[in-house]
């Protein structure tokens, strides 16, 4: 299987109306092999973990576990 190279990137996203990441939101990926880890924080989000891996050429299954500000 072709690897996906997520490893020390870092991804921000543009438009996200129904969750709490934001365009203030930093993702940063870390991958050795199929596992696939990170953080993200910023906006609502103070910390965030990633874990995850790659099932497939063109395919990754990801959880995602943060803590939010107040409101």
């Amino acid at each position: 299987m072709k690897k996906i190279n997520l490893h020390d990137k870092r991804f921000i996203a543009i438009e996200n109306n129904k969750g709490l990441s934001s365009n203030e939101t930093i993702f940063h990926y870390k991958q050795s092999g199929e596992v696939i880890t990170g953080t993200y924080k910023g906006g609502a989000i103070v910390e965030g973990s990633i874990v995850g891996k790659q099932t497939g050429v063109d395919r990754i299954e990801l959880l995602f576990q943060c803590r939010t500000v107040a409101r």
